[in-house]
């Protein structure tokens, strides 16, 4: 009986995990989570919070996980840079210096690295998606990378579960 649900346990949190709902049960306020790749898999990493939650974890995001994490990685560049930032009927826009526009890699590196700022900002309150903005442009779709990657609408994280 208790190895049945040990099993039931490790099977209810892959599916928590698999689904992004890890958010959920998350309710430490003084933390949050930003996200970074493990083992070619997307895992939150606790950060404490120190003022506004949104741009500690995304600060922190771009800061990367740090020396002392060597097993994790972001696949964001570090030149990446966050110019501006205001949330609409829970949509965060994020304008970003033309870094962004340098991802390569091909489509899933690509794919990863919004993955880590989208999942990472839709785990605060009141964030449903990202829509992405490049500095000095006022175009709304942008083409990432020599790929040819096109974001043509705020992002949220069924768009990485394949409902594009």
């Amino acid at each position: 009986m208790t190895r049945l649900i040990l099993i039931i346990a490790i099977a209810l949190a892959g599916l928590i995990s698999f689904l992004g709902l890890e958010r959920l049960l998350y309710v430490d306020e003084n933390k949050a989570l930003v996200y970074f790749y493990y083992n070619e898999h997307l895992r939150p990493v606790e950060c404490e919070i120190s003022g506004n939650p949104l741009d500690t974890a995304l600060s922190a995001l771009l800061r990367g996980p740090g020396t002392d994490r060597p097993d994790i990685q972001t696949m964001l560049p570090s030149g990446l840079r966050i110019l501006d930032r205001r949330v609409e009927n829970g949509v965060l826009i994020l304008t970003f210096n033309s870094e962004l526009l340098r991802l390569s890699g091909g489509h899933q590196a690509i794919d990863a690295a919004l993955k880590q700022l989208v999942f990472t900002a839709t785990q605060i309150k009141g964030i449903k998606a990202v829509s992405f903005r490049i500095q000095d442009r006022a175009e709304k779709t942008l083409v990432i990378g020599g790929e040819g990657y096109i974001i043509d609408k705020p992002l949220d994280r069924a768009y990485f579960k394949g409902a594009r």
